[in-house]
């Protein structure tokens, strides 16, 4: 089954498959770019986490400086304070994770490894829930992953706030760039057979 074929199951049409077809190297240039940035930030934990740290502390400001903007715009609302009061609460998070680095990484593992732990117990009380059915099994599996892992980081909590971050951050993006290089692949394989 050729790549055309299989997209008109997936409502593409195909001249934008042939259209990607031909820009199969930006795919496979943007995968292994992703792929380098995803090793420097499993390389250099540390300092990824920082970085993503400082990212989320400058949105809280500006998301804040927004709120406090529109809280005033729309003074005659009821909701004037509760929105007034959300962007105070905004710029103060904000303000405070750019201010103290190390405090904010330390509140995102902390509640990173709180989620783990929680999604882990429900995952496997939904396992247990799906038992009769095929494939439960994998639930299960993923529930006592998530356990593990937010065990694992809670074990080793402060000390893991400086890697924990960066480490998932960087996997998560070597897992995308692969995508997108076997993506590249496929598509110059498919573009060398029609053309």
């Amino acid at each position: 089954m050729s790549l055309e074929s299989d997209s008109k199951h997936k409502n593409m049409k195909p001249n934008k498959v042939h259209t990607l077809q031909q820009k199969w190297l930006r795919f496979l240039i943007f995968g292994i770019a992703l792929i380098v940035l995803g090793a420097m930030a499993i390389t250099f934990p540390l300092i990824a986490t920082l970085t993503i740290e400082l990212i989320i502390g400058c949105i809280l400001v500006i998301g804040g400086i927004a709120h406090v903007i529109h809280a005033f715009g729309i003074r005659a609302w009821s909701g004037f304070f509760s929105m007034l009061l959300a962007g105070i609460l905004y710029l103060i998070f904000g303000i405070m994770m750019l201010a103290s680095p190390l405090i904010g990484v330390l509140t995102i593992t902390f509640l990173l490894t709180s989620f783990l732990i929680a999604e882990g117990i429900f995952k496997i009380v939904i396992a247990f829930q799906l038992r009769p059915l095929s494939n439960w099994g994998w639930v299960l599996f993923g529930g006592i992953a998530a356990l593990l892992l937010g065990f694992l980081i809670w074990a080793q909590w402060p000390s893991s706030a400086v890697w924990v971050i960066g480490l998932f951050v960087g996997v998560d993006i070597i897992f995308t760039g692969w995508a997108m290089v076997l993506i590249a692949l496929t598509l110059h394989s498919v573009h060398k057979k029609e053309g």
